[in-house]
């Protein structure tokens, strides 16, 4: 039964576990919390639902449940995937510690350097972006790491974080055709911050096709003038 309240094991040491904080940060990206019914984690691609589904189980002893969404043009798109975990008590304990869910609601977490990594790398898995574009030899390069969400006052607070270690990024505003609210995309665009992230965030992801492109061979190379190619 939807909704019905289950016993909440919760495993010793959770607030310091990588999976748990990548899992807060996809949720917070591209989820949905329920306190009549629980969790929904939504993806296009199986494999972060697969790796959620086992740090559920890990963690909290809970079971799931994978639906599959039908696409009004389902040649256009990719099937929806949505991962459901029924469980009440999870959405308390969550609300307990402190963390908050929704497009304008979600809160970043105050963390040590490793988790913060983890919590970056799953809203990254959710809603982040990887542009390429290609240098004078004709080799496809990163150019742009992007995260998106209606929230600017949290992508604000991931801004000063990642300014903290020395990462610059910029906030932009973007207003869509038919869309009443704003959208925001946190944007890495610099050498540093670019590698930065591949070294320290892509680690923590549970995306293959993200990890390849933020892999040695797409990085921008540093050159003797300082300029990246």
């Amino acid at each position: 039964m939807h909704g019905k309240k289950k016993n909440l094991v919760i495993k010793e040491g959770i607030l310091t576990n990588e999976g748990f904080w990548w899992l807060v940060g996809y949720l917070q990206g591209d989820g949905n919390v329920d306190e009549r019914n629980g969790i929904w984690l939504v993806s296009t691609d199986l494999q972060p639902l697969r790796c959620a589904e086992e740090i559920i189980r890990n963690l909290f002893a809970l079971g799931s449940s994978l639906y599959v969404e039908r696409r009004k043009f389902p040649w256009r798109h990719k099937p929806k995937l949505k991962l459901a975990v029924f469980s009440r008590n999870l959405v308390c304990w969550l609300h307990e510690i402190g963390l908050r869910f929704g497009e304008k609601r979600w809160n970043v977490p105050s963390l040590s350097s490793d988790l913060f990594c983890s919590h970056l790398a799953g809203l990254f898995d959710a809603e982040g972006q990887v542009l390429l574009r290609r240098n004078k030899d004709g080799k496809s390069k990163v150019a742009m790491i992007i995260i998106h969400s209606s929230n600017s006052n949290s992508l604000k607070l991931l801004a000063s974080n990642l300014k903290g270690r020395g990462v610059r990024c910029t906030l932009l505003k973007r207003v869509r055709r038919n869309r009443p609210n704003p959208h925001y995309e946190l944007r890495l665009s610099r050498r540093f911050g670019l590698v930065w992230f591949a070294e320290n965030v892509i680690r923590h992801s549970r995306l293959d096709r993200k990890k390849m492109l933020l892999s040695s061979e797409y990085l921008p190379r540093q050159t003797i003038s300082g300029t990246r190619v």
